[in-house]
């Protein structure tokens, strides 16, 4: 700021002093505290919602006993978010190291975490916190769970494989050795000379690739290194059987491929491989020589397999190989060996279910839009794998989105929770609208028949504490941009969202510039239009378009259709007839009259149109028609002397209709309009009418209905000339040019400045200070305000866009070259006047001095004159200090103040000032300035029947100002989790809420002011322990065994039964546990025989009498086992009479 600045900055400041003081005293009103009802002891955060994520997910988990679905942040942010129905919760991990793999013990309120520090990490879901943090041994490469069990098997780097105990947090006794190196052992008294590559690779580690539990047997692991498959027995620790590709000839293409991914087949029978050179092999585990099938994906390889040059594939990353019953199918889900110009989506072959074919019956692609990181299966039975009849997919790009598909024909997208669909595709920005009105938010957020039959992801877990707010009482809309320029909308009202996928808008589909970006956009509170600016000076209105209620009768008769279409055309066209006989009629006689009117509004078009964006030089401006010459241009008449009636606007070619329709409910593009700078703010008013702020400086008024343009002009040029360049060619002193030389920052270039704020108001203007009326105001990056009268711009527009005429509607200067932030205006009663509808000016009826006739006309108040401060010398108004104005007044520049009815105050939030102005006069009431703090945010608090000014600061902390003489009430810091660096898209609402960015696409909301009928909440309950996973398969097989014959008895010793949980427990070094209820009842027996013990009156009978009961029972159990045994003999007895019987009916030829 220059010396010469800084002088005026402080006689101005002298003179706002006078002059606020003056109106003070002369009503008290003005000084009356609007904030004495504010308690400042009420003043608290609480936390409402959360919205989003804090970073992008790495990898999920999904439960589909409990409903469950978890995902883990990226290295950056270590956290688990996990969703339930309706409610979701985030747990923060020890350190950010990023997570390798997610496991739920299914059925159970447990998830195993493995970070990518090789910490395995056990959350209880019902407490929220960590039980358990073990470190493993090596590096972790893979892991499988066994279903049912507490037992999770871990595969490291260095081909071993250990067992965790979920419930215990420890790694049991059991464990697998490196079956590489113990196959090579053996098979070296065989093999005793090997080549050279062989002897490298028994150099290397022998790494586990992949572990796989057997779908229907517990005691069967699929055990993958990089070069061999081994089926491991684990009952037995013995190698069952070996699969190799290097058994093959050296001829053999896929000899040399290493191994990347296993499945099994829902039944077990077979099994999947994918390996690193893109090919998948179908193995038999009754075939250990070579696998059944070979197949290589991509399309390329099939042309170019025998050339010696093949394009490169990738490998294959992932195999899921599932079973549908309904339709009698399997299939097999490949990610991966794809080449580069291929197609982007999972592979799918298809098997039939009950037939062992070797090759698939098709294949076919689900596409994607990005590569793919890794997939899911959402499962419906946690056994078998959960290859028996999954729900749908679930799908992790290498970009982080999260896209969910279902497996029916056709692989429709399920909806995901909102918090996932905030990065798919990224969430760039968010505009939170509080207390929408409640007809536009009934019509936005009504359900629609698209909204019932949407497929949602099948969370169905968790419970809602009894602290937990579904819904505030708030009319709340979110809409969140996304990358690709797309817009979506949520219902805010609930804290968890309600996505409204109807009215989500794909602006890019709408642009020809695809490199265009979204850089602001409005809702109109009154009718839902939603207008959207673009960079490129591109702006599209959106119409929401309701459901069409259905018809009660069904289906119209198509006759009656037809004939209601003939009756409908033969009106137009007899309207089209009387119009022409119109235009002939009276064609004649309006040629005069329209030429004499032409004539006379000529002048007033030709300056008007010289006056639209002057500044550019090119004939593509979209406002005016080429440049007149300088004669046409009458450069000595005055304003006074323009014609009374106004022009009119005209059509403007920079309107383009879209033709876009569509039967189903939501957005479509109507209208587009192409301006020549980019867009920097929009506002909208009523149905039609619309501001609009230019990169350059413009305002531009359109009427979107008629499709004119109703005011433009450069304000920022026009300050510029009138504050910047004038002054400086006109000293007012001698003094004043000596201090402006003497100061070595005049030097500097000062620039136009831009539109910071643009906004509808209803309160008084310069001219009318009793009557309110619509006010267009406009704030500029120096601190100077503009004032217009709407009903003024649309009646007048082009007359007054003239840089002479921009004075007369220079409202104030705030601090010296700080940016005007936001303003508000708001009457003695807090309350705000921001216009929604254009209001009305009020009418008269007077004499005209024309005619005899009475006509309404609009009722002018005396002119208030200007501050002197901010008036050039240049400025052509006239002040008039009539109407009993006081010398010092006079003096000052200032009209007298006159009493009004509901004064309203202007609150002007800059970067570092904040001032209260009395609208109408234009007098600054009360300011403050901030030395070493910056405001971002702004907005009017109420509590208690009152008011206050809140305030974001640069600092992090919410400052609350007393009205309208701006003292500090309170200070406080934000909460810890809001991002400081993006405070500036922060937002806050007049009932107390405030919403800022807490993660990269995380949102939060917190109530600093609650209220009783405005309950908050956030009380989430993960587990429901009502939901139980069923029994395990195998103990299902044992309950329903049928009995064993003599001849089954026999045959069955020499076969093991199958391995069971018990027995798996055991063998993983669990000591076996009594049933509860057996302990239970044997406290009761002792219990009961300490109770009713004979006392030592009884003596030897007593004694007696005990030993014959348990002879009893003795004998009891004697002829128990004595009937056993003869019905056994009598089984034995028939098995062999019908083995003999058989052996009779034998023929000499059988054996």
């Amino acid at each position: 700021m220059s010396l010469f600045d800084k002088i005026t900055g402080l006689a101005i400041k002298a003179k706002d002093n006078v002059v606020s003081k003056a109106f003070i005293s002369k009503d008290k009103r003005l000084e009356q505290s609007l904030s004495e009802n504010i308690k400042v002891n009420n003043i608290y955060f609480e936390k409402m919602s959360t919205y989003g994520l804090p970073s992008a997910i790495s990898v999920a988990a999904f439960d589909c006993v409990a409903g469950l679905l978890a995902t883990a942040g990226d290295m950056d942010h270590g956290y688990i978010k996990v969703f339930g129905k309706g409610v979701s919760t985030k747990i923060k991990l020890p350190k950010p190291v990023g997570i390798k793999h997610l496991q739920f013990k299914t059925g159970f309120p447990i998830l195993v975490v493995i970070d990518k520090a090789n910490q395995i990490i056990t959350i209880d879901l019902r407490t929220k916190s960590i039980r358990h943090v073990l470190p493993a041994p090596e590096i972790i490469t893979s892991q499988a769970y066994c279903t049912g069990t507490d037992w999770l098997f871990i595969g490291y780097a260095n081909g071993y494989i250990d067992v965790f105990d979920i419930m215990q947090g420890t790694m049991t006794p059991y464990q697998i050795p490196d079956l590489m190196e113990t196959q090579q052992q053996q098979q070296q008294h065989v093999e005793e000379q090997e080549d050279q590559h062989q002897q490298q690779q028994q150099q290397q580690k022998h790494i586990i690739v992949d572990l796989q539990m057997h779908p229907t047997e517990l005691n069967t692991l699929l055990i993958g290194y990089e070069t061999t498959v081994f089926i491991w027995n684990i009952r037995e620790n013995t190698i069952r059987k070996t699969f190799s590709l290097r058994r093959l000839d050296k001829s053999n293409p896929y000899r040399n491929a290493n191994l990347t991914c296993l499945a099994w087949s829902p039944n077990g029978t077979r099994f999947m491989c994918g390996y690193d050179d893109g090919c998948i092999h179908l193995w038999d585990i009754k075939n250990e020589q070579k696998p059944i099938s070979s197949r290589k994906l991509s399309e390329t390889f099939l042309s170019s397999h025998h050339n010696t040059t093949t394009t490169a594939t990738e490998p294959i990353y992932q195999i899921a190989w599932y079973a549908n019953d309904l339709n009698k199918k399997s299939n097999v889900i490949v990610a991966g060996g794809m080449n580069s110009d291929d197609l982007k989506g999972l592979n799918i072959l298809e098997y039939d279910l009950e037939s062992e074919s070797r090759e698939p019956r098709k294949q076919s692609i689900l596409p994607l839009s990005a590569d793919l990181s890794h997939f899911i299966l959402l499962s419906t039975e946690p056994y078998y794998l959960g290859s028996h009849n999954p729900f749908g997919i679930m799908i992790v790009s290498e970009d982080h989105t999260v896209r969910a598909y279902s497996l029916d024909h056709g692989y429709p997208e399920l909806k995901l929770p909102p918090a996932l669909e905030f990065i798919g595709p990224n969430i760039l920005n968010a505009c939170h609208l509080p207390q929408f009105p409640i007809d536009s938010y009934k019509k936005l957020s009504s359900i629609t028949r698209i909204d019932r039959k949407t497929r949602y992801f099948p969370i169905t877990g968790g419970v809602a504490g009894p602290d937990h707010i579904y819904r505030i009482e708030s009319n709340d809309l979110l809409l969140t941009i996304h990358r690709g320029e797309i817009i979506k909308f949520w219902d805010a009202a609930y804290t968890a969202l309600r996505p409204l996928s109807h009215l989500t808008i794909h602006c890019l589909d709408d642009l020809e510039n695809r490199d265009s970006f979204l850089v602001c956009l409005d809702l109109n509170k009154e009718n839902g239009v939603l207008t959207v600016g673009f960079n490129d000076g591109t702006i599209l209105v959106y119409e929401s378009r309701l459901e069409k209620e259905e018809v009660e009768d069904g289906i119209i008769d198509p006759r009656i259709k037809a004939r209601n279409e003939e009756f409908i055309s033969h009106c137009d066209d007899t309207l089209k007839e009387i119009s022409g006989l119109l235009e002939d009629m009276g064609h004649e006689s309006d040629a005069e009259e329209h030429q004499q009117k032409q004539q006379q509004h000529d002048v007033t078009i030709t300056a008007a149109a010289a006056s639209i964006d002057n500044e550019t030089e090119s004939n593509t401006n979209p406002f005016v028609t080429p440049s007149p010459t300088h004669h046409q241009i009458p450069n000595q008449l005055p304003i006074d002397h323009l014609p009374d009636t106004p022009p009119l606007p005209k059509k403007s070619k920079i309107f383009k209709v879209l033709e876009k329709s569509s039967e189903l409910p939501g957005y479509y593009a109507t209208l587009k309009i192409q301006l020549n700078s980019p867009i920097k703010s929009l506002v909208s008013i009523g149905e039609s009418i619309m501001a609009v702020a230019l990169d350059n400086g413009t305002i531009t008024l359109l009427d979107l209905n008629q499709h004119m343009i109703l005011f433009s002009h450069n304000i920022a040029q026009s300050d510029y000339h009138n504050t910047v360049v004038i002054p400086a060619a006109n000293l007012k002193s001698e003094v004043a040019a000596e201090l402006q030389e003497a100061d070595p920052m005049s030097e500097e270039e000062k620039k136009p400045a831009t539109v910071t704020c643009l906004n509808f108001f209803n309160t008084y203007s310069p001219s009318k200070v009793m009557t309110p009326t619509t006010q267009l105001f406009v704030g500029l990056s120096n601190g100077h305000v503009y004032q217009f009268n709407l009903a003024l711009l649309i009646e007048k527009g082009p007359s007054i866009a003239s840089t002479e005429l921009m004075n007369d509607y220079l409202l104030l200067r705030t601090t010296a070259n700080t940016p005007l932030l936001e303003m508000l205006v708001i009457d003695l009663k807090g309350k705000s006047q921001l216009a929604v509808n254009m209001l009305l000016p009020v009418l008269s009826k007077e004499p005209s001095h024309h005619s005899g006739t009475s006509e309404p006309v609009v009722m002018e108040e005396e002119v208030s004159p200007k501050p002197s401060s901010v008036v050039s010398s240049s400025s052509s108004s006239v002040v008039s200090t009539q109407h009993n104005t006081s010398k010092r007044m006079a003096a000052i520049g200032k009209a007298e103040y006159r009493h009004q009815e509901n004064p309203h105050l202007i609150i002007c939030i800059s970067l570092s000032a904040i001032s209260v102005v009395l609208s109408g006069f234009n007098v600054k009431l009360f300011s403050k300035e901030f030395k070493d703090l910056k405001v971002i945010r702004g907005e009017i608090v109420e509590s208690n029947n009152g008011v206050c000014l809140c305030l974001i600061l640069n600092n992090g902390k919410l400052a609350f100002y007393s009205l309208p003489t701006l003292d500090l009430l309170l200070e406080m810091n934000l909460p810890k989790s809001c991002i400081i660096d993006r405070l500036q898209e922060s937002s806050l609402s007049r009932d107390g809420r405030i919403v800022f960015w807490s993660g990269k696409f995380e949102l939060e909301q917190y109530s600093f002011i609650p209220k009783p009928n405005f309950p908050s909440g956030d009380s989430v309950i993960l587990f429901d322990s009502q939901k139980v996973i069923p029994p395990h398969p195998s103990l299902t097989q044992q309950n329903q065994k049928p009995k064993k014959s003599w001849l089954d008895t026999v045959a069955g010793a020499f076969t093991r039964e199958p391995l069971t949980l018990a027995d798996m427990d055991l063998l993983m070094g669990r000591v076996p546990m009594e049933d509860p209820q057996v302990v239970r009842q044997k406290k009761l027996e002792a219990y009961k025989a300490k109770q009713y013990e004979p006392s030592p009156s009884k003596g030897v009978f007593a004694e007696l009498g005990d030993k014959v009961n348990e002879r009893g029972e003795k004998l009891d159990q004697l002829d128990k086992k004595f009937e056993d045994m003869s019905a056994a003999s009598g089984d034995f007895l028939k098995a062999v009479r019908e083995y003999n019987e058989r052996q009779e009916r034998k023929k000499w030829w059988e054996f």
